[in-house]
């Protein structure tokens, strides 16, 4: 889809913010598992790796951080530690998901990155 803006416009937002330290909780509020929360494992550049329940149509929510301020949005699991055999890797995202067994590491995409990819290929301004 498209969004078109009038020049001139502004588009409200909820705060954004850049990423929480390593062990900080972190909120997602998917469209198919509701709100889990949980730490973050890891921070990158582009990504925040975190112990957080997604599921299939959580992709695009929001992860918030402890003041409710978006700093990243929901992406996919963490296929870099999840099993190397497909079978267990598959039983172990499975489980994941219905709740039998631990909550695998997702993978969310950094609000600010996101935001500084968008200022630098089409001028866009956002508050951080």
């Amino acid at each position: 889809s498209v969004v078109r803006l009038r020049p001139g416009r502004a588009v409200r937002s909820d705060p954004l913010a850049g990423p929480p330290a390593v062990g900080s909780t972190v909120c997602k509020t998917g469209r198919m598992s509701g709100t889990t929360c949980g730490p973050v494992l890891a921070v990158t550049p582009t990504a925040i790796i975190a112990r957080v329940k997604v599921v299939w149509g959580d992709s695009g929510s929001p992860l918030r951080d402890a003041k409710g301020r978006i700093i990243a949005i929901t992406s996919r699991a963490d296929s870099a530690r999840m099993p190397a055999d497909q079978r267990r890797a598959f039983q172990q995202f499975v489980g994941s998901m219905t709740g039998i067994s631990r909550t695998v590491a997702a993978l969310f995409v950094r609000a600010d990155a996101i935001v500084a990819d968008l200022r630098s290929t089409v001028g866009f301004r956002a508050n951080l």
